[in-house]
C-alpha cells in the first residue's frame, strides 16, 4: 500500500450533536426516537412531507407502518451506538430492529389501500438500507414503483411519496455492491426514464417540489447512462430522451432562479445549499461525460471547488443544528465521494477527504466511515508513484455564502459554460493516466467491517480502457 494520506486527525463530531442514546425495553421509545430524531435528521437538508407527515399520520392507525417506524428508530439508535462508540448495546438494538421489521412485513397483508402499501414499502426500503441488505432494499424499491405505476392516475397522494422514492432509488444506484448490483434493467422496466421525462414537470412552488424534480432528473440520467454503457439503448429513443433530459434540466434551473427571487432568507439556507450541492454534482457528471480518459476531469477544478465550498458551508450549518448524524435520504456523502474519486488535484481532494473523515454520518446505505476508508485507499494508491505529496487541504478565501450569487441559474445551460476556480495545476504533481482508478468495485463483509475492493485501473491505450486491476481489503 502507498504512503498514508496525512489528513485524518481525531474523529470530529462536527456534523453530529452528542447526546445519550436511550436503550429501553419500552417499544414505544423506538417510535419516539424515530419521531424526534430520525425524522428531523432526515428532513434537515431536504424537506419531505412523506417523512414529516404521511408516515407519521399512518403510523398512528396502521400497525404495520408503526412497526416499520419502530424498526427505524431502533436501527437509528444502533447507528448512534456505532458512530459514538459508547456501549455494547448494538446487538440488542439490531435484534429489536429485526423484530419490528419482521412484524411490519407480516402485517402488510392487512393494509387496505395502495397508498398505505406504498408508504410501508418505502419505509421498508429505509430499513433494509440500514440493515445493509441490498437485495431486499432493491425488492422494496421495485415494489413501490410498481404500486405507483399501477395506481398513480387515481391516487394524487402519491405525489410526495414519489419524490422520496426517487431520492431513495437514486441513492441505491450510487452504491452497487458486487454481490448484489443495482437492477438497472428491472428499474427501467417498472419506471423508465422516458416515463419521468414525459411527465408534467413540477410547478416549482416549494423547495420540496424542486428537490423531487432534481432527484428525478438524476435518476433518469443514471438510467440513460446505464443504457449507453451496457449498449442496451436504441440510438433513436436514447437521443430523444437525452434531449428531453437537457431541456428539462434547464427548465428546472430556470424555476430555481424564479423561486429564489422571493425565497432567499436564512431560514431555508440549508436546503438551498443542499440543492446546489446535488445540482453541481449532477452537472459535474454531465460535464465529465461517461467516456474518455480519467484526465478529462482535470479541467473541472471549478466544479470540484464549488462542491467542496458548499459542503464546508453545510458543515457549519449542521454543526449548530440539533440533528443526529443519520438521514434516511441523501446528504453530503455521495457528493464528497464523487469529488474524492474524480478530482485528482491534491489540495481539493484532501479538503474533500477531510470533510468526509469529519462527517461521522450515516445517510441511507452510505456510512461516512466506510466511504472514507475506501477513498483514502484509492487516493493513496493513485499517489503512490508521486512520492510524498506535501499539500495543504484547500481552504476557501471567504467563510460566508456570498459565492452562491456569483453564478446565476440561467448560466448553467449555456454552451461552454465553466466555473472560475482559485486552484490551478501549476507546480502541482499530476497523477499519470495509467495510475488512476477508473472504477471501484467492492463487496462488503458486514460482520468483519471490511470491504474487499477490486480497483479497475485506467489505461493509456484507447482500445483498452482498463489496465491491470488492483485488489485489496480495507477495514472501517
Amino acid at each position: 500500500m502507498a504512503h498514508d494520506l496525512d489528513i485524518v486527525g481525531p474523529l470530529s463530531r462536527a456534523f453530529v450533536q452528542q447526546r445519550p442514546v436511550p436503550v429501553s425495553p419500552d417499544e414505544g421509545s423506538y417510535f419516539d426516537f424515530f419521531r424526534h430524531a430520525t425524522v428531523p435528521g432526515t428532513c434537515h437538508l431536504f424537506p419531505s412531507s412523506f417523512w414529516q407527515e404521511k408516515v407519521m399520520q399512518l403510523a398512528h392507525s396502521e400497525p404495520a407502518i408503526w412497526h416499520a417506524t419502530a424498526a427505524l428508530g431502533a436501527l437509528h439508535q444502533r447507528s448512534e451506538v456505532v458512530l459514538q462508540s459508547i456501549g455494547s448495546h448494538e446487538m440488542a438494538l439490531l435484534n429489536q430492529g429485526l423484530a419490528h421489521y419482521g412484524q411490519a412485513m407480516a402485517l402488510a397483508k392487512g393494509l387496505d389501500s395502495p397508498t398505505k402499501v406504498a408508504v410501508l414499502s418505502l419505509a421498508l426500503v429505509a430499513i433494509a438500507s440500514l440493515l445493509e441488505r441490498w437485495p431486499e432494499m432493491h425488492t422494496h424499491i421495485m415494489a413501490c414503483f410498481k404500486i405507483i405505476k399501477e395506481h398513480e392516475a387515481h391516487t394524487p397522494s402519491f405525489k410526495g411519496l414519489l419524490g422520496s422514492l426517487m431520492r431513495s432509488d437514486l441513492h441505491a444506484m450510487t452504491l452497487s455492491d458486487s454481490q448484489s448490483p443495482y437492477p438497472y434493467e428491472e428499474s427501467s422496466s417498472v419506471f423508465a426514464a422516458s416515463r419521468f421525462l414525459a411527465s408534467p414537470p413540477v410547478e416549482g412552488d416549494s423547495y420540496e417540489e424542486l428537490a423531487s424534480e432534481l432527484f428525478g432528473l438524476g435518476r433518469a440520467w443514471f438510467l440513460l447512462d446505464d443504457g449507453t454503457l451496457s449498449a442496451n439503448a436504441l440510438y433513436g429513443p436514447w437521443i430523444t430522451n437525452l434531449d428531453a433530459f437537457h431541456r428539462r434540466l434547464a427548465q428546472w434551473e430556470a424555476k430555481m432562479g424564479n423561486y429564489e427571487k422571493t425565497h432567499n432568507g436564512d431560514s431555508e439556507l440549508t436546503t438551498r445549499l443542499s440543492l446546489r450541492l446535488y445540482h453541481i454534482t449532477f452537472r459535474t457528471i454531465l460535464r465529465g461525460t461517461s467516456f474518455g480518459p480519467e484526465t478529462r476531469f482535470d479541467s473541472l477544478l471549478g466544479y470540484f471547488e464549488y462542491a467542496v465550498r458548499l459542503v464546508m458551508c453545510l458543515r457549519r450549518k449542521l454543526a449548530t443544528a440539533d440533528v443526529i448524524g443519520l438521514s434516511l435520504e441523501p446528504g453530503v456523502i455521495v457528493p464528497l465521494w464523487i469529488v474524492c474519486q474524480r478530482c485528482r488535484h491534491p489540495s481539493l481532494r484532501r479538503a474533500a477527504l477531510k470533510l468526509l473523515s469529519e462527517a461521522n454520518r450515516v445517510e441511507g446505505i452510505w456510512p461516512s466511515h466506510a466511504a472514507m476508508a475506501v477513498l483514502q485507499a484509492v487516493a493513496a494508491l493513485e499517489e503512490e508513484s508521486l512520492g510524498p505529496v506535501d499539500v495543504e487541504p484547500f481552504a476557501p478565501p471567504d467563510s460566508d455564502t456570498s459565492f452562491l450569487s456569483d453564478i446565476p441559474w440561467s448560466a448553467w445551460s449555456k454552451p461552454q459554460f465553466d466555473i472560475p476556480t482559485t486552484q490551478s495545476w501549476a507546480n502541482v504533481p499530476v497523477i499519470s493516466e495509467e495510475m488512476r482508478v477508473r472504477d471501484i468495485l467492492g463487496s462488503k463483509r458486514v460482520a468483519e467491517r471490511q470491504i474487499d475492493l477490486r480497483l479497475l485501473m485506467s489505461s493509456n491505450n484507447s482500445a483498452e480502457p482498463y489496465g491491470m486491476p488492483v485488489e485489496l481489503t480495507v477495514s472501517y
